[in-house]
């Protein structure tokens, strides 16, 4: 995933989500706590600050729509918020809390200290046997940095049953993120990256390309699995 996924390592958090219309809508809240690893070689260490963990909050909203059987839409919203001061505490706004997805976007734009980062994925159904997929993620469009616009795509497809064979699946995915995204705003001193500890949140190798293929067959007790990745 570009947007969020289970690759880094595991940090509180609280989780609200809702449904309407038989499931077709769903709408997740997600608030965080995530942790930064500290550089105390070049800096003082702080009494009130355990010296090689910095602790910064983090929010997510994630809308889920089924339009129609074959169609799923989604859009997300994750913001780091501001990490903590010298003596590790939060200073944090009534928008931390604002449960409303893309509200936090005029107020803070995609170039600000609360680093804040958007996207939409996409997923359609051509057959009971293949699906389509694909996300589109934007980090910082204002080309500020030396290394340009942070933002990335995904595109993949799922085979099931494939080739007319029962229970071989296939699927193949392609990740383009440019080298400017999920780093630390400009301007922001804390480490406000889509990172926990040293981990991306989201795209496991941080910007690049990256090329998926897997294939899965199973039979009664038997299975093989197969994976290809270029990165």
């Amino acid at each position: 995933s570009l947007l969020l996924s289970d690759n880094a390592f595991n940090y509180p958090y609280a989780r609200i989500t809702q449904q309407w219309f038989n499931g077709r809508l769903q709408y997740t809240n997600i608030y965080a706590v995530l942790m930064n690893y500290m550089d105390y070689a070049a800096t003082v260490p702080n009494a009130n600050t355990e010296q090689l963990y910095q602790k910064k909050a983090a929010s997510f909203q994630y809308l889920s729509a089924n339009p129609a059987k074959w169609l799923n839409l989604g859009f997300f919203q994750g913001m780091i918020w501001q990490a903590g001061d010298s003596r590790n505490q939060q200073h944090l706004n009534w928008h931390y809390v604002n449960p409303v997805i893309y509200t936090n976007l005029p107020a803070y734009g995609l170039n600000n200290k609360n680093n804040l980062l958007i996207g939409m994925d996409l997923k359609v159904k051509i057959s009971d046997h293949l699906n389509i997929y694909g996300q589109l993620m934007a980090d910082d469009l204002s080309d500020t940095t030396k290394t340009g616009n942070g933002y990335g795509f995904q595109t993949g497809i799922n085979y099931f049953n494939a080739l007319g064979i029962k229970n071989l699946f296939l699927q193949a995915e392609y990740n383009n993120v440019s080298q400017s995204s999920y780093g630390n705003p400009l301007g922001a001193k804390p480490d406000q990256s889509y990172y926990h500890y040293g981990q991306a949140l989201a795209y496991t190798p941080g910007n690049g390309q990256e090329l998926v293929l897997i294939a899965n067959y199973r039979h009664h007790r038997f299975y093989a699995d197969l994976k290809y990745n270029y990165q």
